[in-house]
Parts: C-alpha cells; sequence; structure tokens
C-alpha cells in the first residue's frame, strides 16, 4: 500500500515530519530543494515595536507597502499571504488606498492593451464588486469564501500578469 504526504514547499522541518511518519529517510523520502523552483524564495523577517495594537498594525501596512511598492516598481508581481478571508479585502484595500496617497498607484495598474481590457471584461462579469473595483487598478483577492468561478477567474488574470498584488489566505 503506497501512502504519500504532500508538505508546503516552505516547511524546513520534512526530515522530522518524516521520522514521526516512521519513514526511511535513504528509500521513502523525496524532497524538492530550491533547485527545482522556477522562481527562488526568499524570506525576510521584520519586526515591529509598535506597543500599541493600532499602531502595531499601522506599522506593518507601512512595510507591507514599502515592500510591495519595491517588488511591484520593479516589474514584479506580489502575492500578500494574510491570515484570514476578510483581512483580504481589508489589506488590498489599504494598499491601494496607500498608493493612491502617495501617488503610485501608476506602479500598480497593468498595462493597458487588449488582453488587460479582455481581463477586465471578464472580472466585470463577477457578482463580487470587491473584486471588480480592486482589479482596475491592479489587485486582487482570493480565499476560501470566495465562489470557485471568481477564485479561477482571479488565478487565471494573476497568472497572466494583469494582477499585480494579489492578496490570498493559503488557499
Amino acid at each position: 500500500m503506497i501512502r504519500i504526504v504532500g508538505l508546503s514547499a516552505t516547511l524546513p522541518n520534512y526530515l522530522d515530519v518524516a521520522q514521526f511518519l516512521r519513514v526511511n529517510p535513504y528509500k521513502g523520502l523525496f524532497y524538492f530543494d530550491s533547485r527545482f523552483r522556477p522562481v527562488p524564495l526568499s524570506q525576510t523577517f521584520i519586526g515591529v515595536k509598535e506597543v500599541n495594537p493600532m499602531r502595531q498594525m499601522q506599522e506593518m501596512d507601512v512595510v507591507c507597502y514599502e515592500k510591495v511598492a519595491a517588488m511591484v516598481s520593479k516589474g514584479h508581481q506580489v502575492m500578500v499571504f494574510v491570515h484570514a478571508r476578510n483581512a483580504t479585502l481589508k489589506t488590498a484595500q489599504t494598499l491601494r488606498e496607500m498608493a493612491q496617497n502617495k501617488s503610485q498607484l501608476h506602479f500598480f495598474r497593468p498595462e493597458d492593451d487588449a488582453a488587460f481590457g479582455a481581463a477586465v471584461k471578464n472580472v466585470s462579469k463577477s457578482r463580487n464588486k470587491h473584486l471588480v473595483d480592486l482589479f482596475k487598478e491592479g489587485f486582487a483577492i482570493h480565499h476560501a469564501g470566495m465562489l470557485r468561478s471568481d477564485r479561477n477567474l482571479v488565478e487565471k488574470v494573476f497568472s497572466e500578469g494583469h494582477a499585480r498584488v494579489l492578496v490570498c489566505t493559503a488557499t
């Protein structure tokens, strides 16, 4: 009988999990390190020392925006992972608002060509008005509470490069 367990690509302790499951690490354990990734992963840890919870959240939003804006201004797309469904919309709206306040929305807007026009047309058919509103500025959201058709649509437009920033849960 074959048993397969898949772990997150970012989980560093796969040996511990294999040992717990009594897997022979020389015979039954297969892992794929960074050599198999088309885009390398990197981790950055940033400490926010603010004690007041509201100011702490605001400071984290500022740091997040600075990192996102730096990557998007270089022509990259960005995925921002959040812990809860409702945080996807809140974070995306906050990032968009910060870009607007800094007169930097142009960094986030995709190239206005026929392909983007078709993507806007497809997204505008969604009943998720927040998604429609955010997409025009280059932002999108994705979480398990969305309709499957909307999630598929977001995955498609992001993979095609029409959404510069995707705020999502682990979905």
